[in-house]
């Protein structure tokens, strides 16, 4: 595979902290699911998901999870057009779990590597 993850030590108990998507050889999408990580925006996971429409009024979809019932992606599409996104895993109670950000279509990879 040319997809591959880079993750910092220490990893902080049930979590990995901030881990780094490198394909063929490029930085091509970094994320985070630990509180100490903020994303664009000033926000955190653990934060409401309110926050997220009020940092980027107007720029955030609502996405129904994959996976999980009840629970949402919330993407910022930049107004520049350009191929990047920023992407907030939502659970049921309205709670960011994890953020992640990056270019098409790696962004977008709910299992990460693909």
């Amino acid at each position: 595979s040319t997809c591959q993850y880079l993750f910092p030590p220490p990893r902080p108990d049930g979590r990995y902290g901030i881990g780094f998507m490198m394909e063929s050889g490029a930085l091509v999408r970094y994320e985070s699911n630990s509180p100490e990580f903020v994303a664009p925006g000033d926000l955190a996971v653990g934060m409401h998901a309110d926050a997220v429409m009020v940092a980027f009024p107007g720029q955030v979809e609502s996405v129904p999870h994959k996976y999980v019932e009840g629970e949402r992606y919330l993407v910022y599409t930049p107004a520049d057009g350009s191929d990047v996104r920023l992407v907030f895993d939502v659970d049921a109670q309205g709670i960011i779990t994890q953020w992640r950000i990056g270019r098409l279509p790696q962004v977008e990879y709910v299992e990460g590597c693909m």
